[in-house]
């Protein structure tokens, strides 16, 4: 008999669409403009205006959004950026695709982001560091103003991995603000998805968007959007080595809708992560990440540290629930500096041991508005059962 149809099913992550989605997005099939047009141009004005920068741009992902970002700041080739070993993939590649030369550091376990500390030191130590790229790991900003501090007296330029902190503020205002430019992703797994992948630059300087403008669409200097309305519109001129990072305006709409029920999605996410607080609490092997004093977060992974630096409970536990159908997952292991591709520059293990420690202990449980609270109680539910049957 087969009993994995009454499993009870829950993703990770997924993106909660309905009709409103569909009707949009189906309007593009009769439009004039399909890519990079009048709907991106409509969904950048709304985000810029939620976020609070002056500027936003419209790209097909938030890798994308941090290569520009990076090739953006005036940069030479192999200038070191700075940043946290204990991060995804993508931003680690982003510098590298920048031609840059990513220095990873060392993290700060109550946040999960770079320790500020090791940060200063080395600064310090290195002329060749020209650039800070900060993560907000799982909703939570790592202390900016340290960062803003050591930037303005030695780095000047500061870049954001916002990926994981669409509405989260800090210090009053929301995060996208604060440094040179914040990059966002609209993933299925993201606080909003637009359609599929999406990403978004903000920044309050003009002269950068314009460049990443530029750089988004083969490095030309006016767009065929730009150009629409010029006596001869098939005539540009290409003053960057560009790439083909437009966004659709398939996207675009879908992502204006997904706005729009932007306060609805926090709100739900809020109160299950609330309901997981309560209910993880009383467990003695698991521990919560800590915001900084000036953060107000706003959950879009939810995190926990099973505390055992091996990484076997945290392993054994990651199994059991996705037997049980719970899609648990890591975020991340390993560590950047620990993959074939960053061994170039000379990383080894034991080189950042607290990054190395946290990535063993780090598990990612289901959150969405998609889930219903019965959900996350059954979630719990497996929880204490695993850990009162001692697996």
């Amino acid at each position: 008999m087969d009993t994995t149809a009454n499993i009870r099913k829950i993703a990770l992550g997924r993106p909660v669409f309905d009709r409103e989605e569909a009707e949009a997005t189906a309007k593009i099939f009769n439009a004039q403009w399909v890519l990079n047009g009048p709907e991106v141009r409509r969904f950048e004005e709304e985000f810029k205006k939620y976020i609070g920068s002056s500027q936003a741009t419209a790209v097909n992902s938030c890798t994308a959004a941090m290569h520009l970002a990076l090739a953006s700041l005036g940069l030479k080739a192999g200038d070191e950026v700075l940043l946290p070993s204990f991060n995804f993939i993508a931003a680690g590649l982003a510098v590298c695709q920048a031609r840059l030369k990513p220095v990873f550091v060392e993290v700060n376990p109550r946040t999960g982001n770079l320790d500020t500390g090791k940060l200063k030191k080395m600064v310090a130590k290195s002329t060749k560091v020209k650039a800070i790229q900060v993560l907000h790991y799982a909703e939570y900003p790592p202390d900016l103003d340290s960062v803003l501090q050591i930037a303005r007296k030695h780095v000047q330029r500061v870049t954001e991995d916002t990926a994981q902190a669409m509405g989260t503020g800090y210090a009053g205002k929301k995060i996208g603000v604060h440094t040179d430019a914040a990059c966002f992703s609209f993933g299925p797994l993201k606080m909003i998805c637009s359609g599929g992948m999406g990403g978004m630059v903000t920044s309050d300087h003009k002269d950068l968007v314009e460049k990443i403008n530029s750089l988004r669409s083969y490095g030309m200097d006016k767009s065929m959007w730009d150009r629409r309305e010029s006596q001869r519109p098939w005539i540009y001129s290409v003053t960057e080595l560009g790439h083909n990072f437009r966004m659709s305006d398939f996207q675009a709409a879908a992502g204006i809708v997904q706005m729009k029920k932007l306060d609805q999605f926090i709100a739900r996410r809020k109160k299950i992560a609330s309901f997981y607080d309560q209910a993880l609490s009383r467990q003695s092997r698991i521990d919560m990440f800590h915001p900084e004093s000036k953060s107000e977060p706003v959950p879009l992974y939810y995190v926990i540290k099973i505390l055992d630096k091996t990484g076997s409970l945290r392993d054994k536990l990651a199994l059991f629930l996705i037997e049980h159908g719970i899609g648990a997952s890591v975020h991340w292991d390993p560590p950047l500096h620990l993959h074939p591709l960053f061994r170039c520059y000379g990383y080894a293990p034991g080189d950042f041991p607290l990054t190395e420690e946290l990535s063993k202990m780090t598990l990612s449980l289901p959150l969405h508005p998609g889930m219903s609270d019965e959900d996350a109680e059954y979630i719990v539910g497996k929880i204490d059962e695993f850990f009162q049957q001692g697996l």
